[in-house]
């Protein structure tokens, strides 16, 4: 089937008749099979709420409409967060609306002069817009169809709302054994991706076997999964029994190294259980104690006697043990029978070699190397500053926020960043990374509110550190993508010498895996004023060591903004929309006669304009030579920022 004839209708909204009429002769010549709609703003108006945009397959659309206060980038800004519009091409007569165009890249698959439209490019361009955009609908509804797996809030809701439920429901709490110890000796970096391997694993063979399972992270040790049962709780035995032998066969494996790993399982049946999310956690999570008495992996089946553990240093089964029953009712592998006095069920078709029964071994087969490895004062020194929190130092307002953190129920934001320039940085995809915390009940809490309890600089650092490790983490996972992320480091941080240590440890054996700008640190004009030597001997460091970037934001005395970045310490530069002209009537006196932003952008700083509130702001700084943008008509803050994996929207929670 070819292109042309999946494309059902395309609608053509401008103001100029002529143009209208000149566009359907075309198109009736050039799309035969396809309805073709004209709308004329000057008439009908600006289409409102009750239009039905998802009737239509791809929208030729005018920059100009001839109407007051509103143009064509206006209208795709009302609908930016409506998944059914169309298709967008956009149309314009001449003029500066080319760099708009080019800067909401993202919402307009191409733009187009009118005075340079042949038919030839008005095909292509018509059809590798609705290949794209029927790409992207089937990615969102694939993440649309699973988002409940990955976003915190609703996980927790279904959860309370399980027990109410007509169908049965399981929580499955998987916990990482010795998750400290691993810690102490593979970086934090390592042990987050040792969860995410086994995460991964869980989450497919549930999903074959038709539980609808929904995934979220609890800590760094936890993952949490609500699914369906799908038969007696002898069925859901056999099916933990398979995620055990799952796990035993499949150790993580990073740069031909094998890190083993065991996990304990407490599961909960959710019929008729009550109370908040956290209470039913905590339940999960004394059924995991109960499992760690087995060596091995483990798993134990909450108020029952159903148990059982699957021994991880004889040979690994067979691949074929890997795969669950497509019908849970009939498991391949008959459950563990009950038994109150043992709970830990052998096993007579996959004989286990002895294991001491005092604890579960903490490696097995091949022992990590870890690269880079530093004496043992000096861990013993970097383990003893990231316990430093002390929590009866916190006030009453900071220990909610810490216990979110040590449950995992803070997520990192998003807030996208485009770009207003050519060539290859254009292609860098830029965030400015925040926080938002969810409740126990389901509720979002965000940023603003979270940073106020955050009242001592031992629990800034802490958040600084947690943020680090967490975008860090994306980074190296994602590695194949050119991603920039800006995380707001705290005046605290600016001045912990303990900070040196904690990324050399977690960052020695994944150095190569950082590209240059990466990570980049966003400070304070303020904090790096009252803290500018240690700042500054920090960016020199993590700049040449790890390839680190660092961005300003800076909106007080523009001389002072001089002063602060003259030493070319500062890659990016942060400020408001409406200091833009400001800078360009400013000129230092040490700038050799240039304003205070042409002198800047000539050092090499790049210049993120904050706070776009619509087309003609976003237009002004195209105009005035900013090189990016950010703000509430850019794009609102998200959660996620890679739909085409569902796993790697696991991995930012």
């Amino acid at each position: 089937m070819t292109e042309e004839h999946l494309i059902r209708r395309i609608l053509i909204l401008d103001d100029d008749s002529d143009y209208r009429r000149l566009l359907l002769t075309h198109l009736k010549k050039l799309f035969p099979g396809t309805e073709l709609v004209e709308y004329d703003p000057v008439a009908n108006g600006v289409p409102g709420d009750a239009f039905d945009w998802a009737a239509y397959d791809v929208l030729l659309l005018d920059y100009y409409l001839c109407i007051h206060g509103v143009t064509g980038l206006d209208i795709l800004q009302a609908n930016r967060k409506n998944a059914l519009f169309p298709a967008t091409l956009m149309l314009t007569g001449a003029g500066t609306e080319e760099v708009a165009a080019k800067a909401i890249r993202a919402g307009v698959y191409d733009f187009i002069r009118k005075d340079r439209l042949d038919k030839n490019r008005l095909v292509s361009a018509i059809r590798l817009a609705h290949k794209k955009h029927r790409l992207h609908l089937e990615t969102l509804r694939e993440v649309t169809s699973q988002s409940k797996a990955f976003n915190k809030a609703i996980f927790y809701r279904s959860l309370e709302l399980a027990g109410e439920s007509a169908d049965e429901k399981v929580l499955m709490l998987v916990q990482l054994d010795r998750a400290n110890e691993l810690q102490n000796e593979l970086g934090l970096v390592l042990l987050t991706n040792i969860l995410r391997h086994l995460s991964r694993m869980c989450l497919d063979l549930l999903d074959k076997a038709g539980t609808g399972p929904a995934i979220t992270r609890l800590s760094d040790s936890a993952t949490a999964i609500i699914m369906d049962q799908n038969g007696t709780l002898e069925t859901l035995a056999g099916r933990a029994r398979q995620l055990c032998e799952a796990l035993a066969g499949n150790p993580y494996v990073y740069q031909d190294r094998v890190y083993p790993y065991t996990v304990s399982m407490g599961i909960v049946p959710l019929r008729e259980i009550t109370g908040t999310a956290e209470q039913i956690i905590a339940l999960a999570r004394a059924d995991c104690d109960i499992a760690k008495g087995s060596p091995g992996n483990s798993y134990h089946i909450h108020a029952t006697a159903y148990a059982g553990a699957i021994r991880t240093d004889s040979p690994p089964p067979q691949p074929e043990a890997l795969t669950v029953p497509d019908t849970p009712a009939k498991p391949d592998i008959s459950p563990a029978p009950p038994s109150v006095s043992m709970p830990t069920v052998p096993e007579t078709s996959h004989p286990h070699p002895v294991v001491e029964a005092s604890d579960k071994p903490t490696t097995r087969g091949q022992k990590p190397a870890a690269p880079d490895r530093r004496s043992a004062d000096r861990k013993i020194e970097v383990t003893k500053d990231e316990a430093v929190l002390d929590e009866r130092q916190l006030s009453p307002a900071a220990l909610p926020i810490k216990k979110a953190f040590d449950e995992n129920r803070i997520v990192q934001t998003f807030q996208p960043v485009i770009s207003l320039v050519s060539g290859a940085e254009a292609t860098d995809e830029l965030f400015v990374v925040s926080l938002q915390l969810v409740t126990t009940s389901g509720a979002v809490q965000h940023a603003d509110n979270i940073l106020q309890a955050v009242d001592n600089d031992a629990f800034k650092k802490f958040v600084d550190r947690w943020m680090l490790r967490e975008a860090i983490a994306r980074v190296i996972k994602n590695e194949a993508r050119k991603t920039i992320f800006l995380l707001r480091l705290s005046e605290a941080s600016l001045a912990d010498a303990y900070l040196f240590n904690w990324l050399r440890q977690h960052l020695a054996s994944v150095r190569d895996k950082l590209t240059e700008h990466s990570i980049t640190p966003l400070i304070s004009a303020d904090g790096f004023l009252h803290r500018k030597k240690q700042a500054e001997a920090l960016m020199i460091y993590l700049k040449k060591t790890f390839g680190f970037g660092f961005a300003l934001q800076a909106n007080g005395p523009l001389e002072e903004l001089h002063e602060l970045t003259h030493k070319g310490l500062f890659d990016y530069l942060i400020v408001d929309h409406f200091k833009i002209p400001e800078m360009q009537a400013f000129v230092p006196v040490k700038a050799q006669k240039q304003d205070l932003l042409a002198s800047l952008k000539a050092a090499g700083l790049r210049i993120v304009t904050d706070g776009i509130k619509d087309a003609n702001e976003l237009t002004e700084a195209i105009h005035r030579g900013v090189d990016y943008a950010m703000g509430p008509f850019v794009g609102d803050e998200i959660t996620q920022i890679d739909e085409s994996s569902n796993l790697e929207s696991f991995e930012i929670t």
